[in-house]
């Protein structure tokens, strides 16, 4: 239209000249006519550039209507994967089915790229466009589906692993508590059977028995060395009479305060129990020790194989014995009967409870 325009101008003017032979007006009119024409491109131009941009606009509306499905699809697998009202084996089921679908989809896809030409056109790149789009939307797709699935395996082995922890923590705690009471249980009969012996003492010498052992009940129920169940290493005493010599500290000891202790070894429980005759005279002591033989070592219904005991009297005796479980009262007995038989003969009590001359 402009060109047409133009040539029509330019046949008028040339007809005007020749019949008026007024140049200037010509040379006005001329002028006019370009001006027309230019403004007619200059228009034109710019109708072709504003549908450029409108289409242009399209296709990025519609990219980013694709970008947000692919978002809202990533999402929706994200949230299937940690979905925990399907168990694992139905979320890996249902996903491993889809990256299937994706895969067969990827693969005809890939069938149908398009050809290329030698001269690309508008149509041809708008198609290699739309599918390379398409090709990148089921790769996404695809580590999508992936990475839901090592999230569902990561936190199943996570789950599993939290479980035997858990199991296995539980043990370790059941099976400590075991040493726990069984140990008590044998400290106590010694305890017990200690005060016994110092009570009968008592009587026949007239000593007053002293103890810091709550409502003086001499039992390690009654101690500072058990709190919760559990032995702590914390210390007691029962004293006879006034002499030092008969004053008896009853202690606990573990392995957690006293890593490094000699008294408690390898196959020994983490704990013992150690009774000193005297603070100045401290060489009478009596320690006892449950230990571990075999490997058994983490059963819960028969925590201890055996007791222990070991007593170092006053005159440099010693002696050690390793008695069954079922015999350690014997063992304990033997080794306070000597510790007490040393004390009587090396600081024997008069009738008023101090040392006989």
């Amino acid at each position: 239209m402009p060109l047409l325009l133009y040539i029509f101008g330019v046949l008028f003017t040339l007809g005007l000249e020749i019949k008026t032979k007024k140049r200037k007006l010509l040379i006005g009119l001329r002028i006019f006519l370009g001006i027309c024409i230019a403004a007619g491109g200059l228009i034109t131009w710019h109708q072709d550039k504003l549908a450029k941009l409108a289409k242009i606009a399209d296709e990025e509306a519609s990219k980013r209507k694709d970008e947000a499905s692919d978002k809202r699809i990533s999402d929706l697998i994200t949230a299937f994967s940690v979905n925990s009202n399907f168990a694992p084996s139905v979320r890996i089921a249902v996903i491993d089915q889809q990256k299937t679908e994706t895969e067969l989809a990827r693969a005809k896809h890939l069938e149908a790229k398009p050809v290329p030409v030698k001269i690309p056109t508008l149509d041809s790149i708008k198609k290699q466009g739309e599918w390379d789009h398409e090709l990148a939307r089921l790769d996404n797709e695809q580590k999508a589906l992936q990475k839901a699935r090592e999230t569902v395996e990561a936190a199943e082995r996570n789950r599993k692993s939290k479980e035997e922890s858990d199991r296995a923590a539980e043990h370790q705690s059941n099976v400590e508590r075991a040493w726990h009471a069984q140990s008590i249980e044998i400290f106590d009969y010694a305890i017990t059977r200690l005060n016994v012996m110092l009570v009968s003492l008592a009587k026949e010498s007239g000593a007053e028995l002293a103890t810091d052992f709550k409502n003086n009940s001499v039992t390690i129920h009654a101690s500072t060395m058990v709190e919760g169940g559990r032995i702590v290493p914390e210390k007691n005493m029962i004293r006879l009479g006034t002499n030092d010599a008969w004053r008896f500290e009853i202690k606990t000891i573990t392995a957690s305060v006293e890593p490094q202790s000699a008294e408690i070894g390898a196959k020994d429980f983490p704990f013992a129990l150690q009774i000193t005759a005297g603070e100045q005279h401290s060489n009478a002591v009596v320690l006892i020790k449950p230990y571990k033989a075999g490997p058994m070592r983490h059963r819960t219904d028969r925590p201890t194989d055996g007791v222990t005991v070991r007593a170092s009297l006053t005159y440099g005796a010693e002696f050690t014995e390793r008695v069954t479980i079922s015999d350690y009262a014997a063992g304990i007995d033997k080794s306070l009967d000597r510790i007490i038989a040393a004390q009587v003969y090396q600081f024997p009590l008069t009738p008023t409870g101090t040392l006989a001359k």
